[in-house]
Order: C-alpha cells, then structure tokens, then sequence
C-alpha cells in the first residue's frame, strides 16, 4: 500500500512538473502584441583632443542626434560643414535633439518609437578644422528591437563604437 501510494505521488509530482515545464517553453504572444513601443538610446562622447583649435588645444563642439525613417538621410547644411545648422524641418527628420559637448563629456539620447518601425540615427558634429571626412555617423535601429548607439567624437571626425542589438 505504501508503495502504491508513492507511485501515485511520484507519477502525479511527476505530471505536474512536466505541465508546468511547458510553460517555461511557450511565448507570451499577448505581451509582445501590447507592446507598442520601443527605445533607441544614444550616447555621444567627446574625447580629450576634441575639436582643436590651432594652437591644438580641445574646444567644445556642436553636436545633434537625428531620428529619421531612411537610410542615407543628410542634413541640409552638411556641404557647408555645418550638419547641426537649425534650419526648416527637411523631409525625412523626425525628431531632433543638439548640444554643445565639451571635451571628454558623454551626452546621452532617448528615443521612443514605434515597435513596428524601423529608424535611423544620425549624429552630426560641427568641427573648427574640416577633415574632409563627413562629419556624421548613421545607424539603423531594426524594428521590434531596443537599440544601443554609442558614438565617440574624435579631434576631426565621428566613430560608431559600440551598436548593441542593431544591424547595418
């Protein structure tokens, strides 16, 4: 009788691990279809040697963070060396955000978008000195995904870093 009683117990512990094992298996469709929205954090960090002067010396530099919805996207001032000029909202920009960073000084960036659509983020600095390189990084941020852009400002020039969970 004993036996039989911890076989029953064992057979339904049994059972019950093995249903709620499924669970741990199974996707939560409701959760994903309630989220509407989803962040792209940037972060933009100045270096030492940012900007320099022409005694050399590191100096502020403008920067501006784009939100657009295409790829290649440029901003109206970029052949004049000015990527971060304010001027009228052009086709494809959605959002905006500009600073002035000093050297070695990290700014951070969040947007929040649409799940289901797909951005890509511009930054875009104003140096003293042209280099001849263009003065902008762009990033795509798929959809469904949060996203992670970090960009470092060098004496002349910008460079992605770090791209978390992004593609392109």
């Amino acid at each position: 009788m004993v036996k039989t009683l911890r076989g029953i117990a064992a057979g339904g512990l049994l059972a019950v691990g093995m249903l709620s094992g499924c669970s741990w298996f199974s996707h939560d469709e409701a959760a994903d279809a309630g989220r509407r929205l989803r962040f792209i954090d940037v972060e933009v960090t100045a270096n030492d040697n940012v900007n320099p002067n022409a005694a050399g010396e590191a100096q502020p530099v403008k920067v501006c963070v784009i939100e657009t919805n295409r790829s290649g996207w440029m901003p109206d001032g970029i052949g004049d060396g000015a990527p971060c000029r304010e001027t009228a909202p052009s086709e494809g920009a959605l959002s905006r955000h500009q600073s002035i960073l000093q050297p070695r000084e990290t700014l951070r960036y969040r947007f929040e978008v649409p799940a289901g659509q797909e951005r890509w983020v511009v930054v875009g600095a104003e140096f003293q000195q042209i280099s001849g390189v263009l003065p902008l990084a762009e990033q795509k941020s798929p959809a469904q995904a949060d996203s992670q852009m970090k960009v470092m400002v060098g004496m002349t020039s910008l460079s992605i870093v770090t791209n978390d969970k992004m593609d392109e």
